[in-house]
């Protein structure tokens, strides 16, 4: 039997250590890393192309109504639910009929929009806009009262993945934080910049593009059906009613107004479709939609906001104090939407202010031209 040689400690022996990669080195190949994701992010950015024509639920059966109709609108409102379910085009239009001011309107509001959406929307509007007849209007109606960003529900949804490029952000970024605590404001903020970071990375945009889902043609029926133009109707419920009974069951003998500033936010929003008009001539509107919580505190604007290129009119229909009219329980869905009886005296309120504004202020015609 051979035996196994015991190993012996020798102090002299200087075990041998083996070189692992240096600072620089582990420097260098990160930098190479981020470099190619960076280069390889911005090469799919050029291939899925806007990230407005990417799927992003209700919004892509919006913009496939617009496209199926020709773009035969002259005039577009847009913002969020207040504008989508209490925004009637058909009465807007008729309460202009016969007067310089007369237009086709298409209603461009949407559930849970916010400013960096109205914006996105409003220029792709104008980007496919068709001038009328010589001497009409083309009116762009912006929603003052939507929400600067969306809410963090949406933080992972392709809604507001899809879109939030760096101009995105810079807009959101230049709106105050909606009221709430501290943890809520902290969430709206951290929400934002996710959302931006898992656009700027393509987070399921790609997809997107290979394997676009379905539109949703019931809602696209919902909305076009006796002529709607994109107006929605939802029918009341229990839960609904309640919300209205409640509202007005604490509602103020005097409401009380807050005076409202227009927010840098609004000015970048407005230049920057006057800029993508390259100088047509398109007029402009500031809408504030009413809500039961006006029965509390209601928002007063300034007049109009200037601009480099005139004054916008701030059409406030969020006034208990001159509309009493709009705020009768049977007009509403809930305490924040108004129903379809309720959208058509908000459009005729609003047709009215906007005709006795142009009689005191020059408004821009020859749309286009």
């Amino acid at each position: 039997m051979v035996q196994q040689e015991k190993s012996v400690y020798d102090p002299s022996v200087v075990p041998v250590k083996c070189a692992g990669p240096s600072r620089s080195a582990i420097s260098l190949a990160l930098l190479l890393f981020f470099a190619g994701f960076i280069v390889s992010a911005g090469v799919l950015h050029l291939l899925i192309g806007s990230g407005l024509s990417l799927y992003g639920a209700e919004r892509s059966e919006k913009l496939a109504m617009l496209q199926r109709s020709n773009y035969t609108f002259s005039s577009a409102i847009f913002g969020s639910s207040h504008v989508h379910q209490g925004f009637d085009p058909r009465v807007f239009d008729s309460a202009l009929t016969g007067s310089p001011l007369a237009v086709r309107t298409v209603n461009l509001g949407l559930n849970g929009g916010a400013q960096v959406e109205q914006r996105l929307v409003a220029l792709d509007f104008l980007a496919h806009l068709k001038p009328p007849p010589a001497g009409q209007p083309c009116l762009i109606m912006l929603e003052v009262t939507a929400p600067p960003r969306f809410s963090t529900l949406y933080t992972w949804h392709p809604r507001q993945v899809n879109i939030l490029d760096w101009q995105s952000v810079q807009l959101a970024s230049h709106f105050a934080l909606e009221p709430g605590t501290r943890l809520h404001r902290l969430n709206l903020r951290v929400s934002l910049y996710e959302s931006a970071i898992s656009h700027f990375i393509n987070m399921g945009m790609l997809s997107s593009r290979i394997f676009p889902p379905p539109y949703d043609e019931a809602e696209i029926v919902k909305e076009t059906a006796d002529d709607r133009r994109g107006m929605l109707t939802e029918l009341p419920n229990e839960m609904t009613r309640a919300d209205v009974k409640r509202s007005f069951a604490v509602r103020l003998p005097i409401p009380k107004p807050r005076d409202e500033k227009m927010q840098r936010g609004d000015s970048m929003l407005i230049e920057d479709l006057h800029r993508a008009l390259n100088g047509g001539r398109v007029q402009y509107l500031w809408v504030a939609m009413p809500g039961l919580d006006d029965l509390k505190e209601y928002p007063v604007y300034p007049a109009s906001q200037k601009t480099s290129f005139g004054e916008v009119p701030i059409l406030n229909l969020a006034r208990p104090d001159l509309y009493p009219q709009l705020y009768d329980p049977s007009l509403w869905f809930d305490n924040q939407h108004l129903n379809e009886q309720g959208a058509k005296l908000a459009s005729q309120v609003l047709a009215a202010l906007f005709l006795a504004w142009s009689d005191e202020h020059s408004v821009q015609q020859n749309c286009g031209g």
